[in-house]
């Protein structure tokens, strides 16, 4: 602080030189965050050592033993630090993944990697029994905590994981479905908060069911509001479309349909038809679908915020499909590259359990989609190549930003040029999903983005230099 105002009151005082600051203090916080675990881990070890024997102690040194066991050196050192004994644990737990790990060490010894990263790799990898797979999942963590937040670390981690080990995900998943439960908390000003746990694909389909049900509902109250009643309809805004949905909830919940007034009876029928048919993407490669595979499937991220990526088991992704619209995607090495021109119902008989001897739908060949597929001759990119960035990038391509790629504005990589051919320029390899901030701080401050198509690796270069890469708002 005092070489910052020091800097300040003579004028020496610059944007870039406070940033250098920032990150060197952020450097020197995580480095010594790391000294710090490491030692509370080495602390709890030598505990060990010196009283393993402790367990058989007599009845009269129970209170012995009790001093001796390893909790009471982390609850210690939570009184001692003011910090909770949880996080004293989570602390001790990150200095022994590093005693253990050496790449862990290295990179919480550079700096790199704090402690809350270091515990979601470590979970990861404990989900898997398999130490190929262990050893796999510590490497991607500590390849992106340098450029991710801990959240993304975590979801890269355990997505990785479900993809690697299927058999984990599907225990994992019978040993928590028995914990599905909802739960109701109070809070300030009369308000209380109505928590859901549960399968993914339940409460997602159900989430999306609310928001379908509240856009339509708010054009409706758009439709019918004209001349006098317009001063009646509040803001179309995100806000209107949020309280819309809480509204949805607890009409369901309690039994009333939330039928608009009498005069929209007619467009109300179709609105709650939507509740039969739940809309979100699910990624999934045809020879699972068919019991030729046993890989997980992953739901996509929708347009609303806070629901990213998520694996669920083939099983249930082989359910959710018998009552789906089916609709091809083109990858390559694992990328998406295209869409199929129509969407399909799922084959007919014959695809019963394993799905076996069913005839699949009848997709036209690639070389017979439309070319706008991939690109199209407007500024504006079409719906269905909309609909390809958004399933192809997912997120916001800012390095660790989770805002859906529905929710985002597509952004032309290299800046739109009116007086070249825009078929050469609204293309799938020159777009990009940016969220509202970021696609600001690209027009108006000078960021510069550019993506290699072969990898799907965006680089940010911000207008101080600094410069990030990384997959998007997820982890390859």
């Amino acid at each position: 602080m005092e070489v910052a105002d020091a800097a300040r009151e003579t004028g020496a005082c610059h944007e870039d030189a406070l940033l250098k600051l920032a990150n060197l203090v952020c450097f020197a916080k995580n480095w010594l965050e790391h000294m710090q675990a490491s030692a509370l881990a080495l602390a709890v070890e030598t505990h060990q050592a010196q009283h393993q024997t402790e367990q058989d102690a007599s009845a009269g040194d129970k209170k012995q033993a009790e001093q001796a066991r390893p909790g009471a050196v982390v609850e210690s050192h939570a009184l001692a630090t003011a910090v909770t004994p949880h996080q004293a644990w989570q602390l001790a737990q990150a200095g022994a993944a590093g005693w253990e790990h050496p790449v862990i060490r290295r990179t919480q010894k550079a700096g790199k990697l704090t402690s809350t990263k270091t515990n979601a790799i470590t979970v990861a990898a404990g989900r898997s029994e398999d130490p190929v797979v262990q050893q796999q999942v510590i490497d991607l963590g500590v390849k992106l905590a340098p450029t991710q937040p801990a959240h993304k670390v975590k979801a890269a981690c355990e997505r990785f994981v479900a993809h690697a080990d299927v058999d984990a995900l599907q225990r994992g998943r019978t040993q928590e479905a028995a914990n599905r439960r909802i739960w109701l908390k109070p809070l300030p000003y009369g308000m209380a908060l109505l928590g859901a746990y549960g399968p993914a694909e339940q409460l997602r389909g159900a989430m999306a069911t609310i928001e379908q049900v509240a856009r339509s509902q708010a054009g409706l109250v758009a439709e019918a509001a004209s001349g006098e009643n317009a001063s009646k309809v509040g803001p179309t805004g995100e806000a209107t479309i949020r309280q819309r949905r809480f509204d949805v909830l607890v009409r369901m919940l309690s039994g009333d349909s939330g039928v608009p007034p009498k005069e929209l009876a007619d467009r109300a029928r179709s609105i709650h038809r939507l509740t039969a048919h739940p809309h979100f993407l699910v990624r999934v490669e045809a020879a699972t679908l068919f019991g030729l595979s046993n890989d997980a499937a992953d739901i996509l991220p929708g347009p609303i915020s806070g629901a990213g990526v998520q694996a669920i088991p083939p099983e249930q992704v082989r359910l959710l499909a018998q009552h789906a619209t089916w609709q091809t995607l083109v990858t390559e090495a694992g990328r998406v590259i295209g869409l199929g021109d129509q969407a399909h119902p799922p084959p007919g008989e014959g695809w019963g359990t394993g799905w076996e001897g069913g005839s699949g739908p009848a997709w036209p060949p690639p070389e017979e989609w439309p070319s706008e597929t991939l690109s199209c001759d407007s500024y504006t990119p079409s719906p269905r190549l909309r609909q390809l960035i958004e399933i192809r990038d997912e997120e916001c391509a800012v390095p660790g930003c989770d805002v859906p790629a529905a929710r985002c504005e597509l952004d032309h990589i290299q800046p739109f040029d009116s007086l070249k051919p825009a078929g050469g320029q609204t293309v799938a390899a020159n777009l990009q999903p940016l969220c509202k901030s970021h696609h600001q701080l690209k027009t108006h401050h000078g960021w510069v983005f550019s993506r290699d198509s072969a990898t799907g690796t965006t680089t940010v270069v911000t207008h101080d230099g600094t410069s990030v890469s990384g997959v998007g708002g997820l982890s390859p």
